[in-house]
């Protein structure tokens, strides 16, 4: 949890000071920032609730639902996954 929460706390720093920094590359950091934090708050809001909701289930009903929910949240971990890689690209390479 520590890196998961320490990410996040780390982007929002980088975001600050690139706003701070009111330049090119400190604006492109600041938007790599905001992007990484946009999955995080994603993950957060729906896909943790989502798994919280489906470990709460006997295991035969988990299974039975896991289908209808397995589109949704294949997509939603997607597009968290993909927001974290370019947010963290942009970081790192801002210049």
């Amino acid at each position: 949890m520590t890196v998961f929460f320490g990410t996040a706390v780390a982007s929002t720093a980088v975001g600050v000071g690139g706003l701070a920094a009111a330049d090119a590359p400190g604006l492109v950091r600041a938007g790599g920032a905001a992007l990484y934090l946009s999955g995080f708050l994603l993950t957060m809001a729906y896909n943790v609730p989502l798994n919280n909701k489906l470990a709460a289930l006997p295991a035969a009903e988990a299974a039975a639902r896991w289908p209808q929910w397995e589109r949704q949240w294949t997509r939603s971990n997607t597009t968290r996954a993909l927001a974290s890689v370019v947010g963290a690209a942009l970081m790192v390479t801002a210049r």
